[in-house]
């Protein structure tokens, strides 16, 4: 700011409280001048923030389950031989579910139902004419529910094999046997089980 003569005489005149009042005027214009734009700035409407990009959602990995034995072309008839339902849960826990396998009578007769490593609660077990339902929930403890994944063994069925058949078929009832995750029915795959017996 350049000042002239004229303006050096007026201010050499001043008193010092003028000469304050000034100042105090100066430093007010100063403040005002800085906080206009802060202002106009929280009055201006902003854009909308851009969404940040969503994370990946996990890939649920299909549920299925399959019917197992140890040796299913070498089974004589009167012997006791097992079969096992195993399921394989990738990444998605389990609520609860219900297993319906179905067996000719004729040929082979369920003895027993033993619990599997899969479930910690299966509180139904119930063998039928000519099939088997189990159904098993997921485990309730110190108020924490523990839904079971990975893979692992429902349970294992005990036949007798009551006579010779070149084919026999243990198998699951498609519309009846659920594996539940969040109330919905998320079974993919589903494999039956062909028997030998000698």
């Amino acid at each position: 700011m350049i000042i002239n003569e004229k303006d050096a005489r007026i201010l050499k005149r001043l008193t010092p409280r003028s000469k304050f009042i000034i100042i105090l005027l100066l430093i007010l214009a100063f403040i005002v001048g800085l906080s206009i734009p802060l202002i106009i700035n929280q009055t201006t409407p902003q854009p909308a923030p851009s969404p940040s990009p969503a994370s990946p959602a996990t890939t649920l990995k299909p549920v299925s389950i399959h019917l197992t034995t140890d040796s299913p072309q070498n089974i004589k008839t009167g012997a006791n031989f097992d079969v096992s339902i195993k399921i394989s849960s990738p990444n998605q826990g389990v609520d609860a579910a219900d297993f319906i396998v179905y067996f000719d009578p004729s040929v082979l007769k369920p003895v027993k139902i033993m619990n599997g490593d899969f479930f910690q609660s299966i509180p139904v077990k119930k063998i039928s004419a000519n099939n088997i339902k189990i159904s098993a929930i997921a485990l309730l403890t110190d108020n924490k529910i523990i839904f079971p994944q990975g893979e692992g063994s429902v349970a294992t069925i005990t036949f007798d094999a009551l006579k010779g058949t070149k084919d026999t078929l243990v198998y699951f009832d498609p519309d009846k046997t659920i594996v539940a995750h969040d109330g919905k029915n998320v079974l993919m795959n589903i494999k039956d089980l062909h028997l030998s017996i000698k």
